[in-house]
């Protein structure tokens, strides 16, 4: 590359065999974990019917993105962080750079669409469904990728422009070149989304704790009847309520907890990398001079995120649990017939 590639930082790699083989086994578990794992959610929801519903859309697009970061960014990471150095055409880094946009803004602002639907479905529970339709998923999802592609032409038609990292070993936007660029993308795909998750979540904790206020004044009303005494219908009914508020307590309150972590996770994952992302921009009026592993370690981080996501939205549920327990069987019984076969 003799345009494109301007290579940040140095130029040099000053890497011991330690350092390389340590990198290189890092983005490669990182990459067959997001694959594996992302495969895994998209055959659970495939096969379950159960998890065939309104918010599995959402995840389901989630780790559509996620598996396409594992499958078409982090191979060119792997091999570069082998080699030191960009070893393709002006092209490919290009068309890394804007796979990289899109899959990056697709993610972070479909963690923004889960979230919102997860608040429509507990704080607006009674129009749920009028607000929540299949048109507007189909609408939210096709904007998702759509404003990706956009953002993602954008350096190609002149603003910013996309340069291989070789402390990040991985191509990308220049952050330096137009910071008003740079800035765009950082409202866009991290500041958003993480206000849209702060403000349902916050919303989301407000009703959980509202819902135990009232089924503290439940209990209150309505004492536990010995077994002695006749349960009347009038006594019967405010139990059975009691009863089915707690059930949507506990779920609202586990709603808001796997919620709460996914927020933990993603500004745990990018902003680490955002904040690296801004002092390139900077440049010598960075107010940090961070060291060179730095960058290759939030870089990394923030790919990390799309194996995060797995476990949070898959191990967290109960659902998501059952359905990789049957794949497995399943794996396992035919990898035993087919050994039984072959004896």
């Amino acid at each position: 590359m003799n345009s494109n590639k301007k290579i940040i930082i140095t130029a040099i790699d000053q890497r011991s065999t330690v350092a390389i083989v340590f990198q290189t086994i890092t983005i490669g578990l990182i990459m067959i974990g997001s694959a594996v794992g992302n495969i895994g959610i998209l055959l659970a929801i495939y096969k379950t019917k159960s998890l065939q519903n309104k918010t599995s859309i959402f995840v389901a697009n989630l780790a559509v993105a996620d598996l396409l970061a594992g499958l078409l960014i982090m191979p060119f990471m792997f091999i570069c962080s082998i080699i030191g150095d960009w070893p393709f055409e002006d092209a490919s880094c290009n068309l890394t750079g804007t796979f990289a946009l899109i899959l990056g803004a697709a993610g972070m602002n479909t963690l923004g669409a889960i979230a919102y639907e997860r608040y429509c479905a507990i704080v607006h529970s009674m129009v749920y469904h009028l607000k929540i339709t299949n048109r507007l998923i189909l609408i939210v999802i096709t904007f998702i990728w759509l404003e990706g592609l956009v953002l993602s032409l954008c350096p190609i038609l002149g603003w910013s422009e996309y340069i291989y990292y070789t402390n990040e070993y991985l191509c990308t936007v220049n952050w330096a070149h137009d910071v008003s660029f740079t800035y765009t993308i950082m409202v866009v795909m991290y500041f958003l989304p993480l206000g849209v998750m702060i403000f349902c979540y916050a919303s989301i904790f407000k009703v959980a704790r509202r819902h135990l206020r009232q089924l503290a004044m439940l209990d209150t009303l309505s004492p536990p009847s010995s077994h002695n005494q006749i349960v009347s219908d009038s006594d019967t009914q405010p139990r059975i309520e009691n009863s089915a508020r707690s059930l949507r307590l506990k779920r609202d309150i586990k709603a808001a907890s796997m919620l709460f972590i996914v927020i933990g996770t993603f500004v745990l994952c990018w902003t680490l990398h955002g904040c690296t992302m801004m002092c390139l921009a900077l440049g010598d009026t960075c107010p940090v001079d961070f060291p060179e592993y730095v960058y290759t370690m939030t870089t990394w981080i923030a790919m990390f995120n799309s194996v995060c996501n797995v476990w949070i939205y898959g191990m967290m549920n109960r659902q998501f649990r059952d359905a990789f327990r049957s794949l497995c069987c399943i794996a396992c019984l035919r990898s035993s017939n087919t050994q039984v076969i072959q004896i």
